[in-house]
């Protein structure tokens, strides 16, 4: 049987900073079970079915919610190919619009990494 696009997840890869650390990754750590478990649901959704949850906050830049009885949390992504997703950050949002803060972190971090990346062919 032949598998459908929507069959298909996206693969997403964690923000990682120049020395290494997984700021991303810590942030989801950080939390209570319950808020992990929100926050990596929110994440499977995003590579199951793509953008259909999410919200452009800046050219390119995306966002998807994920909530818990007493918190709710944001995850900033971008795509970086046809069927990657790099997740840039993660975090507490209270307010209905991202912060100003929040956002230009997100951008920051899609140009850190765009400036890091290596092209495939000369790894």
């Amino acid at each position: 049987m032949e598998k459908s696009s929507e069959q298909n997840p996206f693969r997403t890869r964690y923000y990682r900073t120049a020395n290494g650390r997984r700021v991303v990754q810590d942030f989801i750590q950080d939390r209570a079970l319950d808020e992990q478990a929100a926050i990596r649901a929110a994440l499977r959704d995003l590579r199951q079915f793509g953008y259909r949850d999410s919200r452009k906050i800046d050219d390119g830049i995306y966002e998807v919610r994920a909530e818990t009885a007493r918190a709710h949390f944001r995850v900033a992504f971008v795509q970086v190919a046809k069927r990657v997703l790099l997740v840039l950050d993660a975090f507490d949002k209270n307010d209905r619009k991202m912060s100003q803060t929040a956002k230009a972190r997100a951008i920051q971090r899609h140009r850190d990494w765009l400036m890091r990346a290596v092209p495939r062919g000369r790894r």
